[in-house]
Formats: structure tokens, sequence, C-alpha cells
């Protein structure tokens, strides 16, 4: 379905121009956010715990080599 939209763009072999038109209360999607801890402090998680937040059991099935004290 992507490369329905836009294979056009991948099919170019020179430099082209894709322009996005979105509204102003479009909220970008995914994106890192601080999350708090237990005691009140900030953190930022890893790139792959990025919001809209998943439960960590489901970043635990999605992903190789997970480590969850990567998220501390």
């Amino acid at each position: 379905m992507l490369h329905e939209g836009i294979g056009w763009l991948l099919d170019e072999e020179q430099a082209a121009i894709l322009e996005v038109i979105q509204t102003p209360d479009d909220r970008p999607l995914p994106k890192v956010m601080s999350k708090m801890r237990e005691d009140g402090s900030f953190y930022t998680p890893p790139l792959h715990d990025m919001y809209p937040f998943l439960d960590e059991s489901k970043i635990r099935e999605l992903m190789i080599g997970y480590n969850s004290e990567d998220l501390k």
C-alpha cells in the first residue's frame, strides 16, 4: 500500500521533494517523551520506548535482546 502511494518517489532516480500536509493539531507520533520514576524524578527512556508507550510485556515480545534494565 505504501508503495502505491509514493511509488513514484521510490522509483525516482534524481532528487525529489515530497510535501506532507498536516493540520496544526496533528501530533507527531511516535516521539521520545520523558517518564517519571516512583521517586518523582524524570528520565528519558531509550528510543525503542517512545510515546505512545507500550507495556513492558509488549516491548519484551517485540524486541530481540530486550533488557528491562534499559528502562530504568
